[in-house]
């Protein structure tokens, strides 16, 4: 069954983030979680540059979690492509273990985490990204990929501002 409710809080306003967390509900069918397949790039055009998809791998009772689609401002901003990566390939150690513990939690509850968090670069702190994660299933049950957007927040006086 379907959770509404998020775990960090739902996003608000108007932002690509919270508009691809209004697209996700919409496509909830009698309350169960939207699969891939049910979710159209053409009806989104504007919002594919803040996607995310990640498939979920279950492998010897743990969870591994491959980038299938990272859009291009997520591209822009962060400078590379991780698609085709596993997430633990690509982030450091201290970063992934929160990353695994919302992702997990988003199988586990089935319901979208939201939040704000940072990137760090090899110069210390870069910006914060708002993000969604999502669970996509095939069968409206189990959680096999996840539906994601993130949008990046520039601090005042940061010249990229986008």
């Amino acid at each position: 069954m379907l959770k509404r409710a998020s775990m960090v809080g739902e996003p608000g306003g108007s932002s690509p983030v919270h508009q691809l967390y209004d697209y996700w509900l919409s496509k909830s069918r009698d309350r169960r979680i939207p699969s891939r397949a049910d979710i159209y790039p053409e009806e989104i055009p504007q919002l594919l540059p803040y996607v995310m998809l990640h498939d979920v791998v279950r492998q010897n009772g743990f969870y591994r979690f491959k980038a299938r689609l990272i859009g291009t401002h997520i591209v822009d901003v962060c400078g590379s492509n991780p698609t085709g990566r596993y997430i633990d390939e690509y982030m450091p150690r201290e970063d992934y273990k929160k990353i695994y513990e919302t992702l997990t939690g988003v199988i586990t509850t089935k319901a979208p985490a939201h939040g704000v968090v940072p990137v760090h670069g090899e110069d210390g702190y870069f910006l914060d990204f708002e993000v969604i994660t999502m669970p996509l299933s095939y069968d409206g049950e189990q959680v096999d990929m996840f539906f994601c957007g993130r949008r990046a927040i520039f601090r005042k006086g940061n010249s990229t501002e986008k």
